[in-house]
């Protein structure tokens, strides 16, 4: 039986980018290659056993055309 409702606070925070470094170092090296997003996502599953969503490979693509286009 609920008490309350309010519902208590996360004991975690998810990050937005939880990604590995090596995950993102492949990603970042797939990209270089002209890959898109699904066929980063299945090298990563199929051949690397890294397990990630799609919206996570889709996140990494876009900063890292944010990074290569941004002015400075």
């Amino acid at each position: 039986m609920l008490t309350s409702s309010i519902f208590p606070e996360r004991s975690t925070r998810r990050r937005r980018n939880a990604l590995e470094t090596e995950a993102k170092e492949l990603i970042t090296s797939m990209i270089a290659k002209g890959m898109g997003a699904r066929e980063i996502w299945t090298e990563l599953m199929d051949t690397h056993n890294i397990s990630t969503s799609h919206a996570l490979v889709a996140i990494q693509i876009r900063d890292a055309n944010r990074r290569h286009t941004a002015p400075g």
